[in-house]
């Protein structure tokens, strides 16, 4: 059995806190050892096919199809097609989290802490494709320019991911989680 690595995501010195990478691959090529870290991680296969080990399930992903690695799950993967490509994105959700704690922030830090977890594989959502495309193709442009458009394009995308692809097993722990952390305060009417 491999071991697994804590990964540490540095992500200072960048205009915001995500790293956009393309990787390519051959078959039966270990595109990525076992290993975990604290940020969001999510592949975009742009070409062929993979297996993807998150935590203890493993899936069969092809062109199209997006992994989302919740935070803290251990992850691999390993090309099944001859010739594999994908877009590889970390963001730190600290990026997003105010100091508010309004709605968004619950969400992304219940999703930060485990509690929201996202579906692993998401096949056939157009729209979530376009999307990725477009973060792509801004993050090649100078930084300074698109930073912030880059950074609303990405909370759009966790957004919808939250929205539409959450878990809905960790619905009910989110609300017991929520009322623990932040019990209901009493107001005096006047």
């Amino acid at each position: 059995m491999s071991s697994v690595y804590h990964e540490i995501v540095n992500l200072s010195g960048r205009a915001i806190s995500v790293a956009v990478h393309f990787c390519k691959g051959h078959k039966g090529q270990a595109m990525f050892l076992p290993h975990w870290h604290e940020s969001v991680e999510i592949l975009y296969l742009r070409q062929g096919g993979m297996q993807v080990l998150c935590d203890k399930d493993l899936f069969e992903v092809k062109e199209g199809d997006i992994v989302f690695v919740n935070p803290s799950t251990v992850h691999s993967g390993r090309c099944t097609a001859e010739t594999v490509a994908y877009s590889c994105f970390i963001i730190d959700l600290k990026l997003f989290i105010g100091k508010g704690m309004d709605v968004a922030d619950r969400e992304l830090y219940a999703l930060q802490k485990g509690v929201n977890k996202v579906s692993p594989v998401i096949r056939g959502d157009g729209g979530l494709n376009a999307l990725l495309e477009e973060i792509i193709r801004l993050n090649e442009q100078p930084m300074e320019r698109y930073a912030m458009l880059i950074k609303a394009k990405l909370f759009l995308l966790l957004s919808i991911l939250i929205h539409d692809y959450k878990n809905r097993d960790a619905v009910a722990a989110l609300s017991v989680y929520w009322t623990t952390l932040m019990p209901t305060t009493k107001i005096k009417s006047r």
